[in-house]
C-alpha cells in the first residue's frame, strides 16, 4: 500500500563516480550503482545515509556520493577533458601582452602571459571573456598558485580540522592546535609535543609544516582543511568539482597548477550548464561576482579591483574595450563556440544581439552553429581618460594569514614590485607585524582588512545551524533568512 504521508523532497546528483544502491542502509549492496551526474530525489536520511528515487527506483546512497541542488545538471567536470588538460598553458606569441604602463597593467599582463593558453580555452568553453577571468585570477591571488619552492599555496584551516578529527578525539587536537572559538577563523596556534606555541599562517613553510603534522594524525581530515592553490579552494569541495576523494584533488592540484586553473572554472560553473557567478561575469556585473565569490561584506571593494583589471587588460589587449572611433569600419571576428547565444556574444562585445544578427543576415536569432564566423560590428569610440597621477608610496603591517600575492593584489602592484621595495629574499617569509612599503599603484586604493571567504559550506552529519553559522561567520538567524533551511548532510548552504 502506498505512504499515504506526503513527503518533502530534494533534487540532488551524484557527485561520485559512481553511488553504491543498497535496498537498506544495514544491507548489503544490491550490485547497482548510480553513475556521476544521475540525477535523484531525497526522500530522508538516516545514519549518514540519503533513501532516494533514481530510475532504478527506490533505495539507499552514502550521504557523501550525493550534493543537493535545485539547478539543471551537467555530469561532466572540465578538469577530466583531455583536450582541455592538454592545452597549452602559458599565452601563445601573438596573444602575449606588453607590460603597458603602471604597476596593474604589469601585473596583469604577468599573469595573462603565464596562463593565458589554458585562461582563453576555458573561457570559451563556459562563455565569459579572458579578461573578466584574467582579473580575477590577478584580485584573488596575484596568479600565484605555487610557491618558490615548487609547492602548492595553501593555507591550513584549525577549526576545520578540529570537526573533521570528531569528538572523540578532540583532546588530540586541544594537544597540539588551538582557535578562539568566538571567531573561528582567527587565534590559530600550533605547537608540537613539548614546544611552546607559535602562531599560524606566519609562512607558506609554517602552513606546510603544521599540514604535514595534522596528515600524520589523520591525512584526510588534514587535507579537508587546507584551501588550496590559485583560487584557494577549500579541500572539503573537493566533491563540488568532481574528485572522487581530497587525496586525489590535493595530488592534481599539487602536481600541476593546470589543474588549480581547471578547478577553478568548475568551482565558478558549478554543477548546471551556467551560474549566478558566471552570469555575472558575462554581464560585467563584477560587484555581484565578488558577492559570490568573496562575500557580500567587501563585494563592492573586490568588485571594483576586477573592473580595473579588467579594463587594463583590455587597454593592452586593445579589443572589445577599445571600441573604433565613429565612422571607423573596423569590425571584429567571432567564432561560435558550443553553447554560445547570440545575447551572450553580444554582451561580451558591448553590442546587441539585433546589431549582431544585422550585421551577420540572421533571420532567427535563436539559431547560430558552433564553428559560424560572425561580423561584429564597430562600436562608437570612448575617450580614454589621462592616467591618474603618481600615488606616493604607502605602508602596510602584515597581519595574521597574509600572504605577499594577496597582499600585492589589494593595492594593484606587481608581487616582483614590493619584493623589490622591501628587499625581501623569501616572499614565504614575511612575518605578522612586520612593516612593508608599498609602491605606487596605477591607481589609488582603499586598503581594507582581507575579506574571510567561507562562500558555501556542505551540510555533514552532526552540523547544528549554530556551529555552521560560526565557521561562516554569521548569525544563525541571517544564515536562515537566506537558505532553505533543512540542514541534512549534503545540503550546500550560502553565507548571508
Amino acid at each position: 500500500m502506498p505512504d499515504p504521508t506526503p513527503r518533502p523532497t530534494r533534487p540532488a546528483v551524484v557527485l561520485a563516480a559512481a553511488a553504491e544502491f543498497r535496498r537498506a542502509p544495514a544491507q548489503a549492496s544490491s550490485g547497482t550503482s548510480l553513475a556521476r551526474g544521475a540525477a535523484v530525489e531525497i526522500l530522508r536520511h538516516e545514519a549518514g545515509w540519503y533513501e532516494v528515487d533514481s530510475h532504478v527506483g527506490r533505495g539507499w546512497v552514502s550521504e557523501r556520493a550525493l550534493g543537493v541542488t535545485s539547478r539543471e545538471l551537467v555530469a561532466d567536470y572540465l578538469w577530466q577533458h583531455e583536450d582541455l588538460r592538454a592545452v597549452p598553458l602559458d599565452a601563445p606569441a601573438d596573444r602575449r601582452l606588453g607590460a603597458g604602463v603602471g604597476a596593474l597593467s604589469a601585473a596583469v599582463a604577468s599573469a595573462w602571459n603565464a596562463y593565458g593558453g589554458l585562461l582563453d580555452a576555458l573561457c570559451r568553453v563556459v562563455g565569459v571573456d579572458p579578461a573578466a577571468i584574467a582579473a580575477v585570477m590577478h584580485t584573488e591571488s596575484g596568479g600565484r598558485g605555487m610557491g618558490p619552492d615548487g609547492r602548492m599555496i595553501i593555507r591550513f584551516e584549525n577549526h576545520l580540522f578540529r570537526r573533521y578529527l570528531g569528538d572523540e578525539r578532540a583532546s588530540l587536537f586541544d594537544a597540539h592546535f588551538r582557535y578562539d572559538p568566538a571567531t573561528v577563523w582567527q587565534g590559530h596556534q600550533f605547537c608540537r609535543e613539548g614546544d611552546a606555541w607559535q602562531p599560524c599562517h606566519q609562512s607558506q613553510a609554517g602552513e606546510w609544516e603544521v599540514l604535514e603534522f595534522a596528515r600524520s594524525l589523520d591525512e584526510t581530515a588534514a587535507l579537508m582543511s587546507i584551501s588550496m592553490g590559485v583560487a584557494q579552494i577549500m579541500g572539503f569541495n573537493h566533491t563540488l568539482i568532481g574528485y572522487d576523494s581530497v587525496r586525489e584533488m590535493f595530488d592534481r592540484f599539487s602536481t600541476d597548477i593546470r589543474f588549480q586553473i581547471l578547478g577553478m572554472f568548475d568551482f565558478i560553473r558549478g554543477h548546471g550548464d551556467s551560474s549566478p557567478m558566471l552570469e555575472a561575469l558575462r554581464v560585467r556585473n563584477y560587484e555581484a561576482f565578488a558577492t559570490g565569490y568573496n562575500g557580500n561584506g567587501q563585494a563592492a571593494f573586490y568588485g571594483g579591483l576586477i573592473s580595473s583589471a579588467v579594463a587594463a587588460f583590455e587597454q593592452l589587449q586593445g579589443s572589445p574595450a577599445q571600441p573604433p572611433a565613429p565612422g571607423d569600419a573596423t569590425e571584429d571576428v567571432y567564432v561560435v563556440q558550443p553553447g554560445d547565444s547570440l545575447g551572450r556574444i553580444a554582451a561580451r562585445f558591448g553590442t546587441t544581439a539585433a546589431a549582431l544578427a544585422a550585421a551577420n543576415g540572421i533571420a532567427n536569432l535563436d539559431l547560430i552553429a558552433p564553428g559560424q564566423r560572425l561580423r561584429i560590428p564597430g562600436r562608437p569610440t570612448v575617450a580614454e581618460p589621462p592616467p591618474p597621477p603618481p600615488v606616493a608610496d604607502q605602508t602596510y603591517t602584515v597581519q595574521p594569514g597574509d600572504i605577499l600575492g594577496r597582499i600585492a593584489a589589494r593595492f594593484g602592484v606587481p608581487l616582483q614590485a614590493i619584493i623589490e621595495a622591501n628587499g625581501i629574499a623569501n616572499p614565504d617569509s614575511i612575518q605578522a607585524g612586520q612593516v612593508l612599503r608599498i609602491p605606487p599603484a596605477t591607481q589609488p586604493r582603499e586598503l581594507r582588512p582581507p575579506a574571510v571567504r567561507h562562500r558555501e559550506h556542505l551540510v555533514l552529519a552532526g552540523d547544528t545551524l549554530r556551529s555552521v553559522a560560526a565557521e561562516l561567520g554569521a548569525t544563525p538567524q541571517a544564515l536562515a533568512a537566506v537558505n532553505d533551511l533543512q540542514l541534512i548532510p549534503g545540503q550546500l548552504l550560502r553565507a548571508p
